[in-house]
């Protein structure tokens, strides 16, 4: 029996208890509107009274409350105040604000000191509390729930964003309080974007910091909601409290500006991007950290990127390869569609095997331990994600992209892969639909700033003259459409060279800019690892990161039996 998923639920509430109509057994009952599923939409669990199945928005995590007794603390000293005061922010601000006077022990200086406390509310619950002491170090609640400061001040469709609590009392100051602040700076939101919906906000205005943190801040918030739904406040000082001190918050506020609209800008919406050009050169491509690929081949944000080879070739292995040390050396994330692989339990055990380095399977003297098994899936948990479609039919284009914008939005997802394009619903001999599709990815990539990676089939390879083995599928030999060659950034082929010592070669059939490592038309050369499915550079080891110990950083040696029987074609996993 199938878990309910959640999208497929006709919710009447948003919040709190409510039971409705089970789309997965109604039908077959003869009182089709009975209600049987109970939802409860705070824990985001669902359960069907009549058929079993039972369903969570997230996997239910329980937080831990702080004291629910803040009110006992609202009773402010003078210095308290005063020094509030000294910050241009006044005794009826702090008492809205629900802000109280605490002792807490403040882990950087190892003693209990007396905090300021700002207490984090969600639904009329006290669900965290952030201490402050007078020296500027912060502690919380250990376990409790991450969520915006002020998210229960959203009440119109128009919200403020802050980096800061002080710059959210400071904008109620003056009189706007439809504003949130992020709990921790420019770190991780994927968590407190999980905790909060803020899906009812149709329009942003970014108020973060004027520094570099505060850029990294921006970047990521439009990242989430899109560029076309923000606006951005330009502060005069470095945030929104300096700006109140010195007498001109509303003045800023007033004068927040659009975001370039896309296909209508000027030299003047880029003078800060090309200056920055012009002083350290151009944008710096993303590494992978694996010997011999960098220097032959990267990317940058923003690309559409293509991969293509013979089947049983190894492009589904080298792409995995590739993608999970990009996301071990550059901390991102990454959301795989790839039903060519069957079940996402045996796919992960693939992905589980390049990132321990060992094989799985118990019948090999030199399989991974347990722990290694744990300490492997609990960075894969922290790092990839899978799309599952559980709908009739196939899923679509439309889908699988509103999938990946929820993944940016929530997660802030750096890299999809759909493997392969055959499997996205799209009717193959529509070149039209084809090359909609193909663009669309494109625009994808480019208004989020991140990269996707498309993997693609070849037509019928012609075998080499007087040889049994197949030529190196170029980019216009890509299965459906020409479109592919005009519309992504950078191409690669994996080929497995079985004439010539069976290694794995890598060419580059496209690179979008000039900057970019790689040469059009060369490869660069690897040797597969059964057992692990990593790959190594030529004769070097440890090509690639340690994504959990440093012992694991050598490679997999290889059990007394082959893990594969030898083979020109299907001898490599997908």
């Amino acid at each position: 029996m199938s878990g309910i998923i959640w999208k497929d639920l006709n919710f009447r509430r948003s919040s709190g208890e409510e039971r409705i109509v089970c789309p997965y057994c109604s039908h077959e009952r003869k009182k089709q509107n009975m209600k049987d599923l109970a939802v409860n939409h705070d824990k985001g669990l669902a359960h069907c009274h009549h058929c079993g199945r039972s369903g969570s928005r997230e996997p239910y995590k329980e937080y831990s409350l702080p004291p629910q007794g803040w009110e006992n603390h609202t009773s402010l000293s003078d210095k308290f105040v005063k020094w509030f005061e000294g910050r241009g922010i006044y005794q009826k601000t702090l008492q809205e604000c629900k802000i109280s006077e605490e002792r807490a022990y403040i882990p950087a200086n190892q003693q209990e000191m007396n905090c300021v406390s700002f207490n984090y509310f969600y639904k009329g619950q006290l669900v965290n509390k952030k201490f402050r002491s007078a020296d500027k170090k912060f502690t919380q609640i250990k376990g409790a729930r991450k969520v915006f400061y002020g998210i229960d001040d959203l009440t119109e469709d128009t919200a403020y964003i802050v980096e800061g609590e002080m710059d959210k009392l400071s904008m109620w100051q003056v009189g706007v309080k439809n504003c949130i602040s992020v709990p921790n700076g420019a770190n991780d939101l994927t968590e407190v974007f999980e905790n909060c919906d803020v899906s009812h906000i149709k329009n942003w205005i970014i108020a973060v910091d004027m520094d570099e943190k505060g850029k990294d801040l921006e970047h990521e918030l439009l990242k989430r909601f899109g560029r076309h739904n923000c606006k951005r406040v330009n502060f005069i000082g470095k945030d929104a409290n300096d700006d109140l001190q010195g007498g001109y918050l509303l003045k800023s506020i007033s004068k927040a500006t659009e975001y370039p609209v896309e296909g209508s800008v000027t030299a003047d919406d880029y003078q800060s991007d090309i200056l920055q050009y012009i002083k350290n050169g151009p944008r710096k491509p993303l590494m992978s950290g694996i010997e011999g690929m960098d220097d032959f081949f990267n990317t940058l944000p923003g690309q559409f990127n293509l991969i293509t080879g013979i089947p049983g070739h190894g492009k589904s292995n080298f792409l995995e390869w590739y993608i999970l040390n990009m996301c071990l050396n550059n901390n991102h994330k990454v959301a795989f569609f790839t039903p060519e692989h069957g079940s996402t339990s045996d796919h992960l055990v693939t992905l589980l095997e390049k990132v321990v380095g060992k094989t799985a399977d118990p019948k090999y003297p030199s399989h991974m331990k347990e722990t290694e098994a744990l300490d492997g899936i609990n960075w894969l948990k922290n790092h990839v994600r899978h799309l599952e479609y559980k709908g009739e039919g196939r899923p679509t284009a439309e889908w699988i992209l509103r999938k990946f914008s929820e993944h940016v939005k929530v997660y802030g997802t750096e890299h999809f892969v759909i493997d392969a394009f055959n499997k996205m619903g799209v009717e193959v001999g529509n070149l039209s639909s084809i090359a909609s599709v193909l663009s669309d990815l494109a625009l994808f990539c480019q208004q989020h700033q991140v990269s996707v990676w498309l993997v693609a089939h070849p037509t019928k390879m012609r075998k080499k003259e007087k040889s049994e083995y197949y030529e190196v599928p170029g980019l216009y030999d890509v299965k459906y459409s020409g479109d592919f060659a005009d519309q992504i950034h950078n191409a690669l082929t994996v080929y497995r060279d079985f004439e010539n010592g069976n290694l794995t070669r890598v060419y580059v059939l496209k690179k979008k800019m000039r900057h970019q490592s790689g040469q059009v038309g060369l490869a660069t050369t690897f040797e597969w690892e059964g057992g692990s499915g990593r790959f190594r550079h030529s004769q070097q080891k440890n090509t690639g990161g340690s994504f959990v110990t440093d012992t694991q950083k050598t490679v997999f040696d290889e059990p007394e039996e082959p893990l594969f029987d030898g083979g020109h074609v299907g001898d490599l996993p997908f």
